[in-house]
């Protein structure tokens, strides 16, 4: 099996775990983002505006943990992490950067022999690295 050159098992676990985690907080950022439009709805009609707030608030904390973890991501794969961390602030530059950082991250872990699919990289291909390196150690 081809491995990616550069990164131990341990790495690729990291970051197939990394990018797991990106593509969940974009599919939040997505389902959030209605909720965005609720939120002076329900405000208006039922006078909670304790209840629009969180609605109205998910996705800038979305947006923060996805920077977390795109810094993380961008480490594990040995790139500028604080780039990439910019990058997510811009709004459609973060988008694009985000792109490019997942297609690095499929190719080192597709390198590695890891199955990705829509949702990342599966786990037991990345557990298997876990077990392939302790039994070399």
């Amino acid at each position: 099996m081809a491995k990616a050159k550069g990164y131990t098992n341990d790495e690729v676990y990291q970051i197939g775990q990394e990018h797991r985690a990106i593509i969940w907080l974009i599919l939040l950022q997505f389902l959030s983002f209605p909720m965005t439009q609720l939120a002076p709805l329900l405000e208006r009609s039922s006078g909670m505006p304790l209840l629009a707030l969180p609605l109205a608030l998910a996705p800038f904390f979305i947006n923060i943990v996805s920077l977390f973890f795109v810094y993380r991501l961008a480490a594990a794969l040995k790139n500028s992490p604080w780039l990439y961390l910019l990058l997510g602030l811009i709004p459609c530059i973060s988008l694009i950067s985000l792109l490019i950082l997942s297609s690095r991250a499929q190719a080192a872990l597709k390198s590695h022999g890891v199955s990705v699919g829509l949702m990342g990289a599966s786990r037991s291909d990345l557990e298997r690295l876990v077990d392939d390196e302790g039994r070399d150690a």
